[in-house]
């Protein structure tokens, strides 16, 4: 993901590219006229609380219909404001968002800060917004900024682990605390700074089945009284989830507890997210709705650049709940959207287990998430999920192939996305999509010969299933989603005993010790077992110059089979960096390489995915050609050519071939400038390298490349024979030049 602040600079390197365009002598877009300039967001009466965030957004138009930029800055500068540290500034096409939240230092300064927000067309007229605010401290206490509440994923394969976090404008440091009282059994807390500390638990399988935990943390700063925090921890699913055949059928009793209209697409960068529903039994207390960027249904970690585990309290007002959200503008990628998920959860506290917490929306065993796209102001009115924009899987031949575990897509209007699973003999599928009920989305099953099946839908919450099972000999199905401006996470769920895997009979074939033998010319078939451990190698004896081909062809659907090359000396490991890598969404696959040594290969297939899965592969080899070396270079140090001892001596039409170094040697004495070019040949200085050793065989210049060239330097640590390696992995011509 590309950096926020990387981000801006490709909006601001956009928006001058399109002023050197210009237009010539043209006026259209960016007249005499400034830009209109509306900024909202701003304290009302002009002072700022420290302890909060200050979001303000910035609005433009020009008369002239012309591109804008922006920009901002503040006064006075002589003032140590950490706005210019702490502040973000989130430039669009027709608006800006200003982030800042002040530390206690900024409310030390007696004059107020000027933030100045500058807007200007294409024709260089500005306007100037002037924003002034006099930062204020806060109350003194110690205020907690951590989630009232956390979800733990027992799928993750890790204990829970969070941190609780106070601010103080007054105190040096606070002193948090677990109350012992309500601390789960096993848990651990630690302070890990002045004003943080580390809440730590493994629950064990007993513990697993009470969903709902209360722990109460205290924070101290031993001059106001003891501010106590409740965190609820919320315990999911304990294992992976096994559908019940029957789970649309299913009543949904988060719905009988929380009513709630999903909200649609945001596109307003500086303004929060608004949740608005109504809680429907009194019996529950309170209400949390919980907010992340991170797919929730595998239980992973949040990858870089995604935004995971916030969860807020919503306000009772009666029956309705609310509750606002910092957007998460800046965490969008270059693709202008994120998809978001969230879900409400009313708990009582007076009762005990699963009868304590009612989520929405839910469906029976599963526990479901409502989803939203977070749009960028420039970003088009939808834009399709990754897998589409790089395959189009648009038609039953570009179909994306579904494994065992939820993946995320967004479906625009016009652009239907197909999905398939490919199922052995003696399996069956379970296609189960989830999405927004009431979301302008329908999905259509398919079996073998593309002839619709059966879809089931849930009466209470968006849940569609359609299940399939493999005709004599297996086959693959397929899904069809058709709709506007929707997210969807969609899944196979296979079961059924499939046919035993053939390859069993002729492993082991694990390592370079046990490799296949295969020589060129040669097709094998093959296939990986389904127990996640399953390594085929091959062995393949090359010289120096040959180019291998191998075309694997296998069913991507089974099981994203890849393939890695190991020159000789490398170690076979699925976790190695071999010679050269396949990986790609395709049914074959093309592993090409050039041998820079003679010896044996390995050739290594693996699945990614662990299921079983079948394959083909073809090896070719195509021998190099004669490589013409006659320039009575040396290919061994021993037999090093000399190189006359002129003070300027170039030598030229010089050969090298893969494999067969050239080895030159001279006597040295002072310091030496050496350069390499490549004149001819099927390689260039990109395959070509050059080294210089003293007679104690120590490295004492290495070729860097300089254009199209390889430059080194050295000076001799005493007098005496200096040889030149020079090395290529393709047939190149060169010259040589050294001045000393």
């Amino acid at each position: 993901m590309i950096s926020r602040p990387f981000r801006r600079i490709l909006r601001l390197c956009a928006a001058l590219l399109f002023v050197m365009s210009g237009c010539g002598g043209c006026t259209e877009g960016g007249g005499d006229e400034p830009p209109t300039v509306v900024v909202s967001g701003v304290p009302a009466n002009g002072t700022f609380l420290v302890g909060e965030e200050l979001n303000i957004t910035i609005q433009a138009s020009d008369p002239e219909g012309g591109a804008l930029t922006f920009a901002w800055d503040h006064k006075p500068k002589e003032v140590a404001w950490t706005v210019g540290t702490r502040a973000e500034f989130l430039p669009f096409s027709n608006e800006a968002v200003f982030s800042w939240d002040p530390l206690a230092s900024d409310a030390l300064n007696a004059e107020p800060i000027q933030l100045i927000f500058i807007v200007t067309d294409v024709a260089g007229s500005s306007t100037e917004k002037v924003v002034t605010l006099k930062i204020l401290p806060g109350n003194g206490k110690p205020v907690f900024k951590s989630n009232a509440s956390e979800l733990y994923d027992p799928r993750s394969g890790k204990g829970l682990e969070f941190n609780v976090t106070v601010t103080d404008q007054d105190s040096a440091q606070v002193t948090l605390a677990m109350d012992q009282a309500s601390k789960p059994a096993g848990s651990t807390f630690m302070q890990t700074g002045p004003y943080e500390g580390k809440f730590s638990w493994e629950p064990t399988v007993e513990q697993l089945e009470r969903k709902v935990y209360s722990v109460n943390f205290t924070a101290d700063d031993a001059e106001n009284p003891v501010e106590n925090f409740k965190v609820t921890i919320v315990i999911r699913t304990a294992s992976a989830v096994v559908i019940d055949r029957d789970q649309t059928n299913q009543m949904c009793p988060g719905e009988a507890v929380i009513e709630h209209l999903p909200i649609g697409a945001q596109r307003t960068p500086g303004m929060p997210y608004r949740f608005e529903a109504r809680l429907l039994n009194p019996a529950y207390d309170r209400a949390v709705l919980y907010i992340t960027s991170r797919p929730p249904y595998n239980g992973e970690p949040p990858a870089e650049g995604e935004r995971s585990g916030d969860a807020v309290e919503m306000v009772m007002e009666g029956d309705r709940l609310v509750a606002e959200v910092s957007p998460y503008t800046s965490f969008i990628g270059d693709s202008g959207a994120l998809p978001v998920y969230y879900q409400i959860c009313a708990f009582d506290d007076d009762a005990a287990g699963l009868d304590a917490i009612a989520c929405a929306p839910s469906s029976g065993d599963l526990q479901l998430w409502h989803s939203f796209t977070d749009y960028t102001p420039d970003a088009p009115s939808c834009v399709e999920d990754g897998l589409d924009l790089l395959r189009g899987n648009d038609d039953f031949d570009s179909a994306v192939p579904l494994d065992e575990r939820w993946d995320e897509f967004r479906v625009c209007e016009g652009n239907d996305d197909f999905f398939s699973v490919t199922l052995r003999d003696g399996e069956s599928a379970l296609f189960s999509a989830v999405y927004n009920k009431g979301a302008n989305i329908t999905f259509v099953a398919y079996d073998s010969a593309q002839s619709p099946v059966p879809v089931k839908l849930s009466t209470c919450t968006g849940l569609a299933t359609a299940e399939v099972t493999a005709p004599s000999g297996g086959g693959t199905f397929y899904v069809k989603a058709s709709g506007d401006n929707v997210n969807y996470v969609l899944r196979a769920f296979k079961s059924g005993n499939a046919q035993q895997c053939s390859d069993a009979t002729s492993e082991p074939n694990e390592d370079a010790a046990t490799a296949k033998p295969v020589t060129a010319g040669m097709t094998v078939n093959g296939e990986i077992c389904p127990d996640g451990n399953d390594l085929d190698v091959f062995a393949i004896p090359l010289t120096a110059g040959d180019e291998l081909t191998v075309t694997h062809t296998f069913t991507n659907a089974m099981g994203n089979l890849d393939m890695t090359l190991f020159a000789p000396g490398q170690v076979v490991d699925k976790g190695g960096s071999g010679s050269a890598f396949t990986f790609g969404l395709t049914d074959m696959e093309t592993l090409t390489h050039t041998a820079t040594v003679t010896g044996t290969y390995n050739l290594l297939v693996f699945n990614n995915n662990e299921g079983a899965n079948r394959y083909q592969l073809v090896f070719t080899v195509a021998a190099a050609p004669p490589c013409m070396d006659a320039d009575g270079a040396g290919h061994t140090k021993a037999t090093a050519m000399i190189i006359p001892a002129d003070s300027e001596v170039t030598l030229t039409s010089m050969a090298v071939c893969p494999g067969a170094a050239d080895w030159l040697q001279r006597t040295e004495f002072g310091p030496v400038l050496g350069e390499l070019i490549v004149t001819g040949g099927t390689g260039t200085i990109d395959d070509a390298s050059i080294t210089v050793y003293d007679n104690a065989d120590n490295i004492v210049g290495t070729g860097v490349r300089n254009a199209n060239r390889l430059d080194f330097d050295f000076f001799p640590a005493a007098a005496g024979q200096h040889y030149y390696k020079i090395e290529t992995t393709k047939r190149v011509q060169y010259e040589l030049t050294l001045i000393r």
